[in-house]
């Protein structure tokens, strides 16, 4: 650091010697522009920089979070160094080390993850990128395979992972590509080659194989929309020398399966043979044949020979020597039995049945699409006559040409058109001029009868006669043929009876009396006890039991002496209810006031309870009750309507009356005035305290030292009989405390005077009674007893005295 000299005094100038001193001493401390050396360090704040180049074009500094290098200007930023590192803040780790005329490394948390070669890079670790372009001539290798190709002398082998899938196209436009997918890819695993930009073949994870098709459903599914071609599987033979004969086989394709033992079977076969040919003379045709196997020998089953004709079971189709015309189809079996299906032009087709050379019988497709069975009526040949027909609609009919319904028999006459049954027993449809009925007999005893018309009537017949009907209104008929109800029974006995499957004796009925009442009987004929019961929703809801009483929500007859919930009118009339939680009874009158309940005794009405003026209950009896109103009892009238203003109805008698009175306000008597209201009534003691008005004092004796008081109102009455136990010299007036204040104001009935008997102990024998005047002010709690001027002049209490009260006075 430079020093500069100064001086302490002031005006006095520096000496030229001194001057040229502190300017040596400057220039010993600073940088000239011409350049030099630092020998300490160079300090710069936060965004103050070090800028080099005319245009500030390399700065570098501190931002206060980042230290910044910043290439601005034209130019590149170069660094020149034989071996360049770049190393962490600690200077503990590389994170680039570039070797002059060697490798360039990356590291990742000090470990080197790619290095350059001389042939290209080292990668240690996974690669991952969104895609690789490889060059032709060029292979791409990996240590694990998860990415590798080889040379074509021993295949080329691109295995993908298993997330994703590997394409291999044959440009970049990918309109012609493999594709093979993972096992984890999100549309599953499979392998497609598409051609011209369009899926051609799929392989999915079940091995399935679709050409065209990318959804195959079977082993092997081919799709193709060509609606002039169609899709075409095409087996060739590619034979084309020498002579053919007669089932030479041209193609085939065979079903097989494994044995036990592994060995293939063949389980099926589908062959195109020659048929009918001479040398290379195809003017035939071929044929087309179906095998199968049994016990594992392979048979024909199934023959199309070159003119269209079918065999099954025999390679021709022809077997009738009557029939006409050549058949198309032939079935043969060992065991007997024939069809044959023949079509000659646009006449008929069909099959023939019968044995060797005759027709017993046939089934034929005729104009308009129907369906005809034919039968051989003389069973020796000639005319087949039909016998059922099936249309066009579906419609089969049996007797008729011409069916209208989906069955429609036609037996020509009345009788019986139809029978149904098990060889034993049999039911019958018969049909007459009346209408149609089906029995079980071909009398027709017992049989259900449908009269024809739409106003019909559907019957029930046993022993030939009618038992129940259903009119055309739907009236059900039970022992009459005039039902005029949904159900109309006429019996002149039980006409419901229902008999205990477990117990025959016991049944139950449901009758018209002959005092037109309808009767419902449980458990007659037994001396068991029979109940009714009801039940909605499988739950019993009500019952009648054996003695006649009628329980509702309960088994119990007394519900409330048993404390159960449920209601009970037994046979006497005695009502129980019980409920939890809820009212008992409900009982509403609608619109008048009047009764609600009406109590009677031996049928005379005894009482009521009721209503008036809507929101007035009355109790009542034959002359008087009680009316309950929002606010008071009041008296009534027998009929329950109120008394109003009129004194009739007496609370209690003379012989009858009350206990106690529980009031939390006042009593009017005799009258409704103010002056009328007793509001309040006490009976208690009160002990009082004695002093002397002058000076002393007065102690009441433990056993006589309390007043007793009743209170009726506002007026106070006090007895009692203190006595002095002991004084000390007590001079002036006595006085006592009072229970209760006494009225205040000037009015002289918040004052009383009374007048007292006192007892001098200590007087003469005739001597001892005096009489004293006493007083209660106006608001004040004590009674003053006056001694010095008293009747008998002046008292001074002693020791015995006794003091008889017996007073009255006015509190607030």
């Amino acid at each position: 650091m430079a020093t500069i000299v100064t001086r302490s005094g002031k005006g006095s100038p520096l000496t030229h010697a001194e001057v040229d001193a502190n300017f040596t001493n400057l220039n010993t401390d600073k940088l000239e522009l011409s350049g030099g050396t630092m020998t300490g360090n160079l300090s710069f704040g936060d965004n103050n920089k070090a800028i080099f180049g005319a245009g500030s074009d390399l700065q570098i500094y501190h931002d206060g979070f980042n230290s910044k290098i910043v290439d601005s200007g034209s130019g590149s930023l170069m660094i020149n160094a034989t071996d360049f590192y770049l190393i962490n803040s600690g200077n503990t780790a590389n994170i680039i080390r570039a070797i002059d005329g060697a490798q360039v490394d990356l590291y990742h948390n000090a470990s080197i993850k790619l290095t350059t070669t001389s042939t290209g890079i080292d990668v240690t670790g996974n690669v991952t990128a969104d895609g690789v372009v490889l060059d032709y001539n060029t292979g791409l290798f990996s240590t694990d395979k998860s990415l590798s190709s080889y040379s074509s002398t021993n295949g080329v082998y691109l295995n993908g992972n298993s997330a994703g899938y590997i394409v291999v196209a044959g440009d970049g436009s990918q309109r012609s590509f493999m594709q093979i997918t993972g096992d984890t890819h999100s549309a599953g695993e499979y392998a497609r080659i598409n051609v011209g930009g369009s899926e051609r073949l799929r392989i999915t994870s079940d091995g399935s194989v679709g050409i065209g098709d990318s959804a195959p459903i079977s082993t092997l599914e081919i799709s193709k929309s060509d609606q002039t071609n169609g899709t075409t599987l095409t087996i060739t033979n590619a034979f084309s020398g020498g002579s053919w004969a007669v089932d030479d086989v041209i193609g085939s394709i065979d079903f097989r399966s494994d044995d036990a033992s592994s060995s293939e079977l063949t389980r099926g076969r589908i062959q195109s043979v020659t048929d009918n040919v001479t040398g290379t003379n195809w003017s035939y045709g071929t044929a087309l044949t179906f095998s199968t196997a049994f016990n594992n020998t392979l048979s024909e089953r199934l023959r199309i020979d070159s003119s269209g004709n079918v065999g099954i079971g025999s390679s021709t189709a022809n077997h009738f020597s009557t029939a006409g015309t050549a058949n198309v189809l032939g079935v043969k079996s060992t065991s007997g039995g024939l069809i044959s299906i023949a079509a000659t032009g646009t006449n008929f087709s069909g099959i023939d049945l019968g044995t060797d050379a005759i027709r017993r019988g046939g089934m034929y497709s005729l104009n308009g699409s129907h369906l005809a069975f034919y039968t051989n009526a003389s069973n020796s040949g000639g005319t087949l006559a039909e016998a059922m027909r099936i249309d066009s609609s579906g419609n089969v009919g049996i007797g008729t040409s011409s069916p209208s319904y989906k069955l429609d028999v036609n037996r020509g006459s009345n009788g019986i058109s139809a029978r149904f049954g098990n060889g034993t027993n049999y039911l019958y449809t018969y049909s007459d001029a009346s209408g149609n009925y089906l029995t079980s007999d071909t009398s027709v005893n017992t049989a259900i009868f449908m009269s024809p018309t739409s106003s019909g009537i559907v019957s029930l017949l046993t022993a030939n006669t009618e038992r129940m009907r259903i009119d055309s209104s739907g009236n059900v008929g039970i022992g009459t043929t005039s039902p005029d109800h949904p159900i109309t029974i006429q019996a002149s006995s039980n006409m419901i009876k229902m008999i205990d499957a477990q117990n025959t004796s016991v049944y139950h009925r449901l009758y018209s009396a002959s005092d037109s009442s309808l009767v419902l009987s449980a458990d007659a004929g037994s001396a068991n006890s029979g109940q009714l019961r009801f039940f909605t929703t499988d739950t019993e809801r009500m019952r009648i039991d054996s003695s006649g009483n009628l329980l509702v929500g309960t088994s119990n007859a007394n519900p409330t002496g048993a404390d159960v919930v449920g209601a009970s009118i037994d046979a006497s009339g005695e009502g129980n209810f019980s409920v939890d939680g809820a009212e008992a009874l409900r009982l509403n009158r609608k619109s008048s006031d009047g009764e609600i309940l009406n109590l009677r005794k031996d049928g005379s009405t005894v009482g009521s309870i009721g209503t008036s003026t809507n929101t007035e209950i009355t109790l009542a009896g034959q002359d008087a009750g009680i009316g309950i109103l929002d606010y008071a009892l009041v008296p009534t009238r027998g009929q329950g309507v109120l008394y109003r203003n009129s004194s009739q109805v007496d609370l209690g008698m003379n012989n009858t009356l009350f206990k106690d009175l529980y009031l939390s306000g006042g009593v009017y008597l005799g009258g409704t005035g103010s002056a009328n209201k007793l509001d309040d009534y006490e009976e208690g003691f009160h002990e009082p305290t004695v002093t002397m008005s002058t000076s002393g004092s007065v102690t009441l004796s433990t056993s006589f030292d309390r007043f007793s008081y009743t209170k009726i109102g506002r007026l106070v009455t006090i007895t009692g009989n203190p006595r002095i136990d002991s004084v000390s010299s007590p001079v002036g007036g006595m006085t006592f405390t009072l229970p209760f204040t006494s009225a205040s104001g000037a009015s002289d009935e918040k004052r009383s005077g009374f007048v007292v008997n006192y007892y001098d102990a200590s007087a003469g024998t005739g001597a001892h009674r005096k009489f004293v005047s006493g007083q209660v002010s106006d608001n004040s709690n004590v009674v003053t007893l006056d001694l010095t001027n008293s009747f008998n002049n002046n008292i001074t209490p002693a020791n015995g005295d006794e003091i008889y009260f017996n007073f009255s006075y006015i509190v607030p």
